[in-house]
């Protein structure tokens, strides 16, 4: 681990160009969500925001399509889907993982369209980070 993360730093410091700098702007949120038994519940969201970079943060396990989802609509130039933060609230799958079931759909604390509705709330708060 000493060795690859020494080697990844000498590439970083021949490779890099400075980022765009900017103010760090955090936004927290407790997004409201239901859960399958019917009891309301948050889930903590959070952006970080400095120049070109953003980090996304869910405490869920969410699938890859999500995370795919919010990166790509990102106003920023690198955004980063951090999942598992602050904490781990369960799966929660891609409505598409909902019709094929599985253990993950099973152990959801949400149900179908959670992933769908955390990816929209994260883009959201990233695009009213954005600064040009």
């Amino acid at each position: 681990g000493a060795l690859l993360s020494q080697k990844v730093l000498e590439i970083l410091e021949n490779n890099m160009t400075p980022a765009q700098t900017g103010k760090l702007v955090i936004t927290k949120e407790e997004f409201p969500m239901k859960r399958k038994d019917g009891r309301d519940t948050t889930i903590p969201l959070s952006v970080i925001a400095m120049g070109d970079v953003a980090f996304a943060t869910t405490p869920n396990e969410t699938f890859c399509q999500n995370g795919k989802e919010v990166k790509e609509a990102s106003p920023f130039k690198m955004t980063f889907f951090c999942e598992l933060t602050n904490g781990d609230r369960g799966y929660i799958p891609s409505a598409e993982c909902f019709k094929n079931g599985g253990y993950e759909v099973r152990t959801c604390p949400h149900g179908e369209g959670a992933g769908e509705r955390i990816a929209g709330e994260l883009i959201y708060m990233l695009k009213g980070n954005y600064r040009n």
